[in-house]
Formats: C-alpha cells, structure tokens, sequence
C-alpha cells in the first residue's frame, strides 16, 4: 500500500480532500479490508502524510483539519506533528497496525 494521506494542500493541484468522509477518503476502509484479508507482511510504499495546508473557507470535508506547512521558506513553516499523523495515519491505520508486521519505506511527502 502506498499514497494514503488526505491530500489538502496546494501541491497537489489545490486538491482539498473531505478527510472526513470515508466515501472520499476511503483509507480507514482499505485499512479493514486489508487486515481481513490476513497479510504475513504489509509493505507501505510512503506517502502518508499529505495535509500540506489548511482547509480552504467554504470547503466541506476538511474544516478544522490538522496540518503543517510545507513551504520551509515561510516564517510559518512548521515540521509535520503528531495530530496530522495522528489524522492521516494512526488513526485510519489502526487495524493494518494490527494485522502484520509492516515495512515502511519514506516518501517523498514525509
């Protein structure tokens, strides 16, 4: 697996994920169905953390969501922290956590 972050934020085309609903950001699902499924061992591809910056005014889905900012030059640049992993990963990843060993491998996002 790989790419599971909610993408807010202007890297990504100014694409604003609804972080909060799973039909639009499907993660925790996946995460279940690949913990039924059984693995011996779950590799993540990198990638996890994709809140590059706040929830634009008036879109639904993402308001109130953690992020960091990804522009290291802004005075208001800060590293990611532990609510932003909390929301992309920890939390939608908690049956993959405990399905199998996991190999991760750091993305470009991370």
């Amino acid at each position: 697996m790989g790419d599971t972050g909610c993408r807010m934020g202007p890297s990504h085309g100014g694409l604003y994920q609804s972080c909060y609903n799973p039909s639009l950001w499907p993660f925790a699902r996946v995460s279940e169905s690949v913990m039924h499924s059984g693995p011996d061992l779950i590799v993540h591809t990198g990638d996890y953390i994709y809140r590059e910056g706040p929830c634009l005014e008036g879109i639904a889905g993402c308001e109130d969501s953690p992020y960091y900012d990804s522009n290291r030059t802004s005075p208001s640049y800060r590293a990611e922290n532990f609510d932003v992993w909390h929301a992309d990963w920890f939390e939608p990843a908690r049956f993959v956590n405990k399905a199998a060993p996991l190999v991760f491998i750091r993305g470009n996002h991370e």
